[in-house]
């Protein structure tokens, strides 16, 4: 809200009408300030601070933490276990779609994409968190329809066989993990320095394989893919990792096949 609230005002400036541009951007600022004066009053009378919760606690903005390391967070945060664009890498296509549109762009256009890019930064800059238990990169996901109108607009304009083909592939890879995170979006998840050393969320780091995991052992629990991802994570922390997330989903049927398989294969009776 504050980054594109502050991009309104040279959208305005640059846009509107050359004799109303003073009433229309002043109209504009006026409008935010009454948002913005009525928002502070909520965070006031709900918890005594004007600032969001989120910030004041000082659990998400902390980048100065040891275990902090700028270049391999944003690495995960846009292309590896939390990636916005490996969770949905039709955005890739945003890159070149830029450039090729950009004698096309209208002003406001490019004000949304330097407000985006901004507020991309931000995030990747001054938190710590990933999100925290949430599926993907969440802070970074209001910037999913927005990156798509751009990556879109460029493929549908360029009438390219191949490049329709290519970003139907991407847009394909992107519903099955939209798919894998629509089955528990506010997912067990590690979450950088809060994450204790030893914890099982470290060894289970991608969300998609969490949930996969998870959605595996609920439909195909005999499946090569359970007992894969059972494989490659460890049975401890696969299992750990499935005893919790099931807990937090409230699923009592899982978790008593979970018991009872744990029991087996350690050689006790289940608990009751």
């Amino acid at each position: 809200g504050v980054f594109f609230t502050l991009a309104l005002i040279p959208a305005l400036i640059l846009t509107a009408p050359g004799k109303d541009r003073f009433a229309y951007t002043a109209n504009g600022v006026c409008a935010a300030g009454f948002c913005a004066i009525g928002l502070l009053c909520l965070n006031y009378f709900a918890y005594s601070e004007i600032l969001p919760l989120y910030i004041v606690s000082h659990g998400s903005f902390t980048p100065s933490s040891p275990d902090w390391k700028v270049g391999f967070y944003i690495s995960e945060c846009l292309f590896t276990y939390r990636g916005v664009f490996s969770y949905q890498p039709f955005l890739l296509l945003g890159f070149p779609a830029v450039w090729q549109l950009r004698l096309k762009l209208h002003a406001f256009e490019w004000v949304l994409l330097i407000a985006s890019a901004v507020f991309a930064g931000f995030y990747l800059l001054s938190t710590n968190e990933y999100g925290g238990a949430a599926y993907g990169f969440r802070y970074l996901i209001p910037m999913i329809p927005l990156w798509y109108f751009f990556a879109g607009r460029w493929v549908l304009e360029s009438r390219r066989k191949y490049l329709g083909i290519v970003a139907a592939l991407l847009i394909f890879c992107g519903i099955v993990t939209a798919w894998a995170g629509a089955y528990s979006p506010f997912c067990l998840a590690f979450e950088g320095p809060r994450t204790p050393q030893g914890h099982f969320s470290r060894s289970v780091r991608s969300t998609f394989g969490g949930n996969l995991l998870c959605w595996s052992y609920e439909k195909l629990p005999g499946s090569k893919l359970t007992g894969g991802l059972i494989r490659h994570y460890g049975r401890g922390a696969a299992f750990l990792h499935l005893y919790y997330s099931y807990f937090s989903m409230k699923r009592i049927d899982l978790l008593e096949r979970l018991d009872k398989e744990i029991a087996l294969s350690i050689g006790m009776a289940p608990a009751k």
